[in-house]
């Protein structure tokens, strides 16, 4: 949102130079008054039928006075449609309708939420009966992240007929990066489910991080067993104990994800969105690099992705400053208009959006700009192989192992260690909320003879470093 003065608004708008980078340049626009603000019309308590009997709430919102239909966006959400009503009093005034529905069992919609289960058919339900209404032309497309991500690749499996885009953000990916990732589960799950449980949003609750942290400090000083943490925190729940039976990827979550098949069988044009320290950056590429994988080549050509410096949220929302770390004015795009931009290219026949330049757009940090690739495989030029060296003592980062670019001769020393889940001193020396998390040496520095370190030489001169695999010790791509 804008600053408002009394005569004017000053908007933040990034500006293409010459260079190729992107930085701010102030826009002014003289303010509106309250009347010549561009009025919405909105429905409350929308049924939308669902093919078993079940009816899902929704809340339309639509341009005052609308006479011809337009593309109609929606928003599938566990999260209470309400959370969203600023997008979609935006979007409705910028030439699309906009529905806010309620998944299945949450808010005022029937039926029983099973988180992940539903959304495909439901969504293709939705989907089709939102392109038959008056206000509609029949061009259907969708808006959100996270679990609103996760929604667009479960309904576009399905295939309904007028679903025109998808534009998924932090998507979250079953399997991959949520309920678990690499086959661990965390305390998160719970605080989520407590999130979601119940038809109310529960935001308080959710976001009472000294309860939640006091809850998994408890489970960890005590050594209890985490299948029975939904106890320990007081809301037993069933479907944290299927996730518990379902503790590796299986077909249960296949089940809500796009197969092979259906990869190959996409053709609308998808714009991805993660972020460098976005939490469901793993599912946002296992989704684009599947589709890389099988889909056709007309489809690829036509799936863009934008990798931003931003966290979870700052997907939808970007900041310049993300768990201790600066990022110059460039970072900061306007996603709403980009949408807009992008809807208006897929939906309208407009321009496509000037930031889309290549298939790939992504933020350098340091360099503090964008730049782009036609795939992920070529935003790096060189490759470098770094191999692990020590002398046998690499348990700290001030006695350090060594990553160097040559083998070591002689073959080096070995290290190890032994890993022990009764000392919880790790877990003791952890601060209940790190504002500076990127940024702080805590937990390299507290290893408690648990790890190891390596050290590269300093480089020489400035490098960007790409990562194009999923790297397990970071924990995510960048």
């Amino acid at each position: 949102m804008f600053p408002v003065t009394s005569k004017r608004v000053l908007a933040a708008a990034t500006c293409l130079f010459a260079s190729g980078t992107i930085g701010s340049a102030p826009i002014h626009a003289q303010q509106k008054l309250p009347s010549e603000e561009p009025a919405v019309d909105m429905q409350w308590a929308v049924k939308i039928p669902m093919r078993d009997g079940v009816r899902l709430h929704a809340t339309v919102f639509t341009a005052h006075g609308q006479k011809e239909p337009v593309p109609v966006i929606f928003t599938f959400t566990p999260y209470i449609g309400d959370s969203y009503t600023d997008r979609a009093v935006y979007f409705a005034k910028h030439g699309y309708g906009y529905a806010l529905v309620d998944v299945r069992g949450r808010g005022n919609s029937g039926g029983e939420f099973e988180p992940f289960a539903n959304e495909g058919r439901d969504g293709y339900d939705v989907v089709e009966w939102l392109a038959k209404q008056p206000y509609c032309n029949g061009k259907v497309t969708m808006w959100g992240g996270s679990y609103a991500g996760f929604d667009q690749w479960t309904v576009l499996k399905e295939f309904p007929a007028h679903l025109a885009t998808i534009v998924p953000a932090a998507a979250a990916h079953p399997g991959v990066d949520f309920p678990f990732q690499y086959n661990i589960f965390a305390p998160y799950d719970m605080q989520w489910l407590t999130f979601t449980s119940g038809v109310t949003g529960n935001s308080n609750l959710f976001g009472n991080s000294g309860f939640w942290a006091s809850k998994a400090r408890e489970m960890y000083m005590a050594h209890s067993a985490f299948q029975g943490y939904d106890r320990l925190v007081g809301n037993p729940s069933a479907v944290f104990q299927k996730w518990m039976a379902h503790p590796a990827p299986d077909a249960y979550y296949d089940a809500m994800v796009p197969s092979p098949e259906q990869y190959k069988k996409i053709s609308v044009p998808i714009l991805t969105i993660t972020g460098h320290y976005d939490g469901d950056q793993p599912g946002a590429f296992t989704y684009y690099k599947r589709h890389m994988q099988y889909g056709t080549a007309e489809a690829k050509a036509k799936h863009y992705l934008i990798i931003g410096p931003w966290d979870h949220a700052g997907t939808r929302t970007p900041k310049a400053e993300v768990g201790g770390l600066k990022f110059g004015a460039a970072s900061v795009l306007d996603l709403n208009k980009l949408h807009t931009e992008w809807y208006d290219w897929t939906m309208k026949g407009r321009a496509k959006p000037e930031f889309l330049k290549k298939r790939v757009a992504y933020y350098v940090v340091g360099a503090e700009e964008w730049k782009y690739a036609d795939s992920l495989e070529t935003t790096a030029n060189a490759t470098k192989t770094f191999y692990l060296a020590s002398n046998g003592a690499a348990g700290d980062v001030f006695r350090s192992g060594a990553l160097a670019e040559g083998r070591a001769s002689g073959g080096g020393g070995t290290d190890s260690w032994i890993y022990d889940p009764l000392d919880t001193r790790p877990g003791a020396a952890e601060p209940e909320d790190d504002p500076n998390y990127l940024t702080s040496q805590r937990a390299a520095m507290n290893l408690y003879g648990e790890g190891v370190v390596y050290h590269s030489e300093p480089f020489a001169e400035a490098t960007e470093v790409i990562c194009l695999r999923f790297c397990p010790t970071a924990g995510r791509w960048s």
